[in-house]
């Protein structure tokens, strides 16, 4: 169902505008000035949110936090960099100050980024027990491995945690129809940080090829990217509140990047999951889809 209301606004002089209220696309304003989509909750169409490096810049993580709120999401996910300092107890309380709400309406799963420095504030805020950050979700039809890309949890075989993803990996249910990463380091980036800054790509990836893993989601850069390479999205959405990053190079397989602050959202459909990201405005920056394995 469609509704069509009418709204006046002043911008300097009196504009009328039309508001159009559907499926998909909650508000749609359009003058001779404005031409602006936002993207909201989709009635019947679950969603899982994922966001990353919120350490700094308060107002711009409650901004996103509202947003995600908004959208009314089954699960938030975080690609880390929390806090600024993971021994702070008084970033500690900012931050939960920020997601109140959001922590207690929501299931949130977080992964350590490198402003955790592995403290045991972070695995005490979050359940997890003490130096075991890796683990695993499946929501709905969605298998998610929420890995650790830090150099202090080692990824080399052999490793714990790596020996955990090959056994997690292999034990997936046949029912699953995605399978998705969540780490802190970019395995490719045209961001501030380099590609592969752990260097853990050569360790993992030939895992996230054999299990057949559609999209890894990290952050580190602050900012937006999504690369096209080997059949797999590899996601940058690091613009959840820290200072953005601007683009330093020009890969061939970069399909978007932007430095802007965002977060991405993934609608669940029975026959694939429609990814939107969206800025602090709810306007889409990229929009792709992901089909079943």
């Amino acid at each position: 169902m469609v509704f069509l209301r009418s709204v006046a606004v002043f911008f300097g002089l009196l504009i009328v505008l039309t508001v159009f209220i559907s499926c998909g696309t909650v508000v749609r304003l359009t003058d001779d000035s404005v031409n602006q989509t936002i993207y909201g909750p989709v009635s019947g169409v679950d969603s899982i949110v994922i966001y990353g490096d919120t350490r700094t810049q308060h107002d711009i993580h409650q901004k996103i936090i509202n947003n995600i709120l908004w959208q009314k999401p089954i699960a938030a996910f975080h690609v880390g960099d929390l806090v600024a300092d993971g021994n702070s107890v008084s970033d500690w309380a900012t931050y939960d100050s920020i997601t109140a709400s959001l922590n207690a309406n929501i299931p949130f799963y977080p992964v350590p980024g490198n402003h955790e420095f592995n403290s045991s504030l972070y695995y005490s805020h979050f359940g997890l027990p003490y130096d075991v950050p890796w683990y695993s979700v499946t929501t709905r039809n969605i298998h998610f491995v929420m890995l650790d890309s830090n150099t202090v949890h080692p990824l080399d075989p052999g490793s714990i945690q790596y020996e955990w993803l090959s056994a997690d990996l292999k034990a997936m249910s046949v029912s699953i129809d995605y399978v998705f990463a969540v780490f802190h380091h970019p395995l490719l980036t045209d961001g501030s940080h380099p590609s592969d800054e752990t260097l853990i790509s050569a360790n993992i990836m030939p895992l996230f090829r054999q299990y057949g893993v559609q999209a890894i989601f990290a952050g580190h850069n602050h900012m937006y990217e999504r690369f096209w390479s080997e059949g797999i999205h590899f996601i940058t959405t690091g613009g959840g509140g820290a200072p953005l990053h601007a683009r330093q190079r020009y890969s061939s397989s970069n399909v978007v990047c932007q430095s802007t602050y965002e977060y991405t959202v993934l609608r669940i459909y029975s026959d694939k999951i429609a990814v939107d990201v969206l800025d602090l405005n709810n306007e889409r920056i990229d929009q792709f889809d992901i089909y079943p394995r």
